[in-house]
């Protein structure tokens, strides 16, 4: 699994082009390192070269979504921190990122 990310507040961060190979623990000690606002995110790509990207959506929960831009959209989904971490785990077990419970499917606007 690779791992990109931004971190807002810190000013670090690994783009996208430039993603880095991630073990789990490595994505958790990020994902709980970035700070809670707009700006931060974490975004991993599987094997299949699909996206998946953690970025913080209210003072509640984090917006995880799959982009789509061949489908004009794109899954979407809201979920608290901890759901975050799970979902973290289950794909670095090989949850196909399709199959994380919660989903929808949202066009852009």
């Amino acid at each position: 699994m690779q791992l990109f990310f931004k971190n807002h507040d810190q000013r670090t961060g690994v783009p996208m082009g430039r993603a880095l190979e991630s073990s789990l623990w490595q994505a958790l000690e990020i994902f709980d390192d970035l700070p809670e606002n707009d700006d931060s995110f974490l975004g991993l790509i599987n094997s299949k070269k699909e996206v998946l990207k953690m970025m913080k959506y209210n003072k509640f929960v984090w917006l995880v979504e799959i982009p789509q831009p061949h489908k004009g959209g794109s899954y979407q989904g809201y979920y608290p921190r901890q759901r975050c971490r799970e979902i973290m785990k289950d794909v670095f077990d090989n949850v196909e990122f399709k199959d994380i419970p919660g989903l929808k499917f949202e066009k852009y606007l």
